[in-house]
């Protein structure tokens, strides 16, 4: 009976040691350039090798371990443990045979990773390990697995979403003007793109179930499209992944899905509805913004346009950051970062401010000059240029003389009349062409 204990004690002692939080110094793990080969070494004696991973967006994540030499020996010589940035174990590979890849779909943020040579094996030596990262192209920017948070999705317009190690779940808020059929699409994406879901599901206002989409099958493969007729209000499309089928949890990865149903968003005015497909086509839009074109256009969302012809033009994300007190907004803090916009003064934004064109051709003469072309400075030849603040007046003239923005009719600019979406647009779509020439 005390043989029978002391070996429960001491499997239960070693599955704890195994599941353990990670070393609370940070600095003891090796920070590492992905893409890059580092050679590490499994010594005679017990030793860990440890890199810490920093993903700056939601992507997918795998760690690639070859042999240089290893001593003779029967047992599997690694075992493996990723963390989050909490200390916390996320997954463990027992017994590890060299060459071989691990691969997981993560969220953006600090991840460690450890092997270490397997408890009993009589096999030492090195080995090299490379970190390879792809980001998720996705519309998302943030977890949307509940009511309050879940992102409206537009009539026929598609939607690219993430499903990740720690994230099971997508939802998505949609609004039927009238009665009417909601079809849903569910295709595949080619680069990320997850296998198959466990169910795409409809549900009401009142959290009801109504219809489960994909047919009867288990696991929903796209591309798939399915159908259910509606009557006017709010509902919800929950997307849920299988979470049985892989080492890492299940399936992940992106998917496109779109929904056509009957809607009362805005859609551009026909002079702006060319300028308006170039920018979606290109990638320019964020997927927030692809609705209510006429309506007067925020400060941060302008900052999403600006950030989007930046990263597209530079061909990287913009890793700096300047923050304020009124808003979390990303690409409100990339922006800053770049020089773009600034604050209102008390380290606020006023994100939710409506936008006058005269701080418009602010942002985007600050917007050529921070990818490097700056715009010649002209006077402005407005008939109402005494209207036009002090602090604009120079930006308004180089954006004039570039004819990236021109006046409302009879010669004025209306520097303090509010700036519209599709007019955020086409300027933004003139600016870009005009830069990358």
């Amino acid at each position: 009976m005390k043989r029978r204990i002391l070996t429960l004690v001491l499997a239960f002692a070693l599955v704890s040691s195994l599941f353990s939080a990670l070393p609370a110094l940070a600095e003891e793990y090796d920070s590492v350039e992905f893409g890059k080969t580092y050679t590490g070494h499994i010594p005679r004696e017990n030793a860990t090798n440890r890199y810490t991973i920093v993903l700056p967006q939601p992507g997918r994540l795998t760690i690639s371990t070859t042999i240089l030499g290893l001593s003779d020996g029967t047992e599997a010589p690694f075992t493996t443990h990723w963390y989050n940035s909490a200390g916390e174990v996320i997954w463990t590979g027992f017994r590890v045979f060299a060459p071989f890849s691990e691969t997981m779909d993560l969220e953006p943020g600090t991840y460690y990773y450890e092997n270490e040579r397997t408890v009993g094996s009589n096999k030492y030596g090195s080995f090299n390990i490379v970190f390879d990262y792809i980001a998720a192209a996705t519309d998302r920017t943030y977890v949307h697995n509940m009511r309050a948070n879940a992102p409206s999705l537009y009539s026929d317009l598609a939607f690219t979403g993430f499903l990740s190690y720690q994230s099971d779940t997508d939802l998505y808020k949609i609004e039927l003007s009238q009665a009417g059929k909601l079809t849903v699409n569910l295709d595949y994406e080619p680069v990320l793109g997850l296998k198959h879901l466990t169910r795409l599901d409809v549900y009401g206002s009142t959290e009801e179930h109504i219809v489960r989409l994909g047919g009867s099958s288990h696991y929903p493969s796209p591309p798939f499209t399915d159908s259910v007729d509606l009557e006017a209000g709010t509902y919800y499309i929950r997307a849920l992944r299988d979470t049985f089928s892989s080492f890492s949890g299940g399936e992940t990865g992106t998917y496109i899905i779109r929904a056509t149903f009957p809607s009362s968003q805005n859609p551009p005015s026909s002079w702006a509805a060319d300028a308006v497909t170039s920018a979606a086509e290109l990638g320019l839009i964020p997927y927030a913004l692809r609705s209510g074109y006429p309506t007067p256009i925020t400060r941060a969302d302008f900052c999403a346009l600006a950030v989007k012809v930046i990263e597209d033009i530079q061909g990287e994300k913009i890793a700096e950051r300047v923050t304020f007190a009124d808003t979390a907004d990303i690409n409100v803090e990339k922006a800053a970062a770049m020089g773009v916009v600034s604050g209102v003064g008390n380290n606020r934004f006023d994100p939710n401010g409506k936008l006058t064109r005269e701080q418009a051709a602010v942002m985007l003469a600050a917007l050529a000059k921070a990818v490097g072309k700056p715009l010649p400075e002209k006077t402005a030849t407005f008939a109402d240029n005494e209207k036009i603040s002090s602090w604009a007046a120079v930006q308004v003239g180089q954006i004039q003389a570039a004819g990236i923005m021109g006046g409302v009719g009879n010669n004025t600019f209306a520097p303090k009349d509010p700036y519209t979406r599709e007019q955020s647009i086409i300027t933004i779509m003139k600016l870009y062409n005009a830069l990358i020439l």
